[in-house]
């Protein structure tokens, strides 16, 4: 049953589980249908391999010509150079080892007891409006992390990139850990279970794009983006606050819709529209899409989709970015690519 139930609401269907009925969770399922799937998936025009690379990472974010890739546990962040295609420097982190039992993947050890999934799998990256020092050359980036053990608190980790300049071309880089930043505990009500965070650059806010974990719920999987306003690096004094712990009331609106947020993948925002890039190549058939959203973030609806299967697209889409007019995704192990519609 699960198996169907998810298949369903990955592709957009109101289908509710029949124990949905005595939930706890109140949300407006007329709503949740309105701002959903599209009838039919939109078209694209052409896909076009933009570099050919090999850099396996679990999300990405752009700043000007620079990609940076991050691996899962913080274990490496490779910069690449759109323009030159190719990598300029990679810098290696302490590994992050934490888990979290509030991942998808849970795991037992050889004696029954949980492990979990990693707290830092840097599901999803974005840099932000505000640089750690005014001459600074790259803005504070933000790294999506999953919901902590007992808080149930998603976890957003902030850092300061400090490039190695060589006749103007960096030539290596280290990233400094400035602050920390907790989402709401997950409620059936916020959803916001896995939180992947996109920063809208221009007016200073932030969207959690995220799901509801309790499958006795009747939004279970289905997607939530919840708006926040981007909190500042430094207090009124001008001191740097290393840790910022938001509450509900923090939450400016959440959209609900009743697709899945199964596999969400790398987003950003661009000219009023949130992009989100989900799933990867699976064996199941059912699962087997790997959808281009986009979010119209003042109309608070989906108003396109895009299933990249249908166009020979099987690839795994872990950084998403905006660059030179077109978005864009670099795919874990196979390629950079833009799409044009």
């Amino acid at each position: 049953m699960l198996a169907a139930t998810l298949a369903a609401v990955m592709l957009g269907s109101p289908l509710m589980p029949a124990h949905a009925q005595d939930s706890a969770c109140k949300l407006n399922a007329k709503e949740l249908r309105q701002n959903g799937r599209l009838k039919k998936t939109d078209k694209l025009k052409k896909i076009d391999l933009l570099a050919d690379m090999d850099i396996h990472h679990q999300s990405g974010a752009v700043f000007g010509k620079y990609l940076f890739m991050v691996g899962v546990r913080m274990t490496k962040v490779t910069l690449y150079d759109l323009e030159k295609k190719q990598v300029i420097a990679t810098y290696k982190p302490r590994p992050h080892n934490d888990t979290s039992t509030m991942g998808t993947t849970l795991r037992t050890n050889e004696k029954g007891m949980l492990l979990g999934s990693e707290l830092y799998h840097c599901n999803q990256s974005s840099f932000g409006n505000e640089r750690f020092d005014k001459d600074d050359p790259f803005p504070l980036l933000y790294i999506s992390q999953r919901n902590m053990t007992g808080t149930r608190r998603g976890l957003l980790t902030v850092y300061r990139i400090l490039p190695t300049l060589e006749n103007g071309e960096i030539k290596a880089f280290t990233m400094e850990h400035v602050q920390s930043i907790y989402f709401p505990g997950m409620t059936d009500e916020n959803a916001l279970g896995t939180p992947n965070v996109a920063i809208d650059q221009v007016n200073g806010t932030m969207y959690a794009y995220s799901r509801n974990n309790n499958n006795q719920c009747v939004n279970y999987q289905w997607a939530a983006i919840a708006k926040f306003k981007l909190p500042p690096l430094r207090n009124s004094k001008g001191n740097v606050v290393t840790a910022v712990t938001l509450n509900e009331s923090d939450i400016l609106e959440t959209t609900y819709m009743d697709w899945a947020m199964v596999w969400a993948q790398g987003g950003f925002v661009q000219d009023g529209r949130l992009i989100i890039f989900q799933g990867f190549p699976h064996k199941d058939p059912r699962f087997n899409h790997i959808y281009l959203r986009v979010f119209d973030l003042e109309k608070r609806r989906q108003t396109h989709m895009y299933d990249l299967v249908d166009y020979g697209f099987h690839h795994e889409p872990e950084a998403a970015f905006f660059y030179k007019g077109r978005i864009c995704t670099a795919t874990n192990g196979k390629g950079i690519y833009s799409f044009k519609f």
